[in-house]
């Protein structure tokens, strides 16, 4: 986001320093579903292995990413901003 000057660099240092406080687990994916919604979205697989992950463990959404929002909300996953 630096590179595409959406975020200065003392905005994105501070970022990361800030997720270091999010909690994180590591699960499992049905990569078969998350692959379909990969190709359903036209979307890259990562971005889809997240999707299906909020939306399979019905957990919010962390993104910066105005397609991974759009996605989100017509799937009806919660968002965090």
């Amino acid at each position: 986001m630096v590179k595409r000057k959406q975020l200065t660099e003392e905005e994105a240092l501070q970022a990361q320093i800030k997720t270091n406080f999010i909690p994180v687990r590591l699960v499992s994916t049905d990569i078969q579903k998350a692959l379909e919604l990969a190709v359903k979205f036209n979307i890259y697989a990562y971005d889809a292995y997240f999707l299906h992950c909020a939306r399979s463990l019905i957990y919010p959404l962390f993104t910066f990413d105005k397609r991974m929002k759009q996605i989100a909300n017509e799937l009806n996953i919660e968002l965090l901003e």
